[in-house]
């Protein structure tokens, strides 16, 4: 899709809160959005010729014929304009950017609140031991979930 020239976003996984917990303060460590677990809402949303699709559904027969995944389909022109104007003004905070290095490999760009730009050249905030399980699980079996 990046080849296409899609753009395309990933969300962070920790919320900024105003005033830090006291485990923050005590500790020096931001809670994720979802406590002490990793796993998050995986929605999926995007907005092209007036219609705007907002949901969890991966359009694979995984979630096709086994998983309860849901999906809208909302046809406005005007929602999807006004969309697209809060889009293009928060999710630079709120999610990575994914571009294609000159290599052709994935890069994230986590756009800071001065105007700096952080690349990543591995999915942020997964660690070593992540990114080897998830190689190793590639080579399941499993296409005829995906």
């Amino acid at each position: 899709m990046l080849k296409d020239g899609i753009e395309l976003y990933e969300f962070k996984p920790v919320l900024e809160r105003r005033r830090r917990t006291w485990y923050e303060i005590v500790t020096g460590s931001v809670i994720p959005a979802k406590g002490k677990n990793k796993s998050s809402l995986h929605a999926k949303f995007f907005d092209v010729d007036g219609k705007v699709f907002i949901g969890s559904f991966n359009f694979d027969p995984r979630s096709t014929y086994l998983n309860t995944e849901v999906g809208l389909v909302i046809e406005s022109s005007q929602l999807q304009t006004q969309i697209s104007v809060m889009l293009d003004q928060h999710l630079p905070q709120v999610a990575y950017q994914l571009k294609l290095n000159s290599q052709g490999q994935i890069t994230w760009l986590d756009y800071q609140a001065n105007g700096q730009v952080i690349e990543y050249d591995k999915d942020p905030g997964t660690s070593r031991f992540q990114r080897t399980m998830i190689k190793a699980v590639s080579y399941l079996p499993i296409e005829w979930m995906m």
